[in-house]
């Protein structure tokens, strides 16, 4: 059996720094654009170092900027992790409700649910979700997340009970069975590598289908 490549983390990847550029922008965009540049820095960062380890001064750092420019765009770590957070799950709802109103068959539904959740998993968003805790974050922004947590669990049951009333699944507990193939996926985050001989997507179908294959009736 073929070893799978785990991922090290390492530096964050390097990205332009949109205060180094020199073209003319007006002040909304270009503070619209520096904001963003700090987001996807800080997802590199957690992802690479770790969310507890990684500091602002660390950004700051990372874009070559001063630690008080960071807090001009972002309130707190806490508002950066809430925001990536944020951002992944909602690409996570609206691909599980564009499935849900895609595919009338069941398992075909299911199946297109798991595999853009494990698209986003593998993006450097989607593994700050998979990476940092619930328990990091102050509680405000720990019921936002669950809350939106909630309401991705719903559309993903729907999918599991109605494969399994066509008879094309079969499970004991729902529950168990949810937590067991998410936290599979989940783990992509931690040992997929984008370096590797196979692409995102070629890596989520494979899991996928053997998650999927797992489930399916005899």
């Amino acid at each position: 059996m073929a070893e799978a490549k785990v991922r090290r983390r390492g530096r964050p990847k390097k990205s332009q720094s949109p205060w180094s550029a020199k073209e003319e922008r007006s002040r909304d965009k270009e503070f619209d654009n520096k904001r963003e540049a700090v987001i996807d820095a800080a997802a590199s960062l957690f992802h690479s170092k770790g969310y507890e380890a990684s500091s602002l001064n660390d950004l700051a750092m990372m874009l070559n900027i001063t630690k008080p420019t960071v807090y001009y765009y972002i309130s707190s770590k806490d508002d950066l992790a809430l925001e990536i957070k944020r951002r992944a799950q909602e690409s996570i709802i609206e691909a599980l409700e564009t499935a849900e109103a895609s595919y009338d068959d069941p398992l075909l539904r299911l199946e297109q649910m798991l595999l853009s959740y494990a698209g986003v998993i593998m993006s450097d968003y989607g593994k700050c979700l998979a990476i940092i805790s619930r328990q990091s974050l102050l509680p405000e922004s720990r019921s936002e997340v669950e809350e939106r947590i909630a309401r991705a669990e719903k559309v993903v049951f729907r999918s599991f009970k109605a494969a399994k009333k066509a008879g094309q699944i079969d499970y004991q507990d729902l529950g168990i069975t949810y937590l067991a193939i998410f936290g599979s996926l989940n783990w992509l985050a931690h040992w997929y590598d984008e370096d590797g001989r196979k692409s995102a997507k070629e890596v989520a179908q494979t899991v996928v289908q053997a998650l999927l294959n797992g489930l399916k009736s005899r």
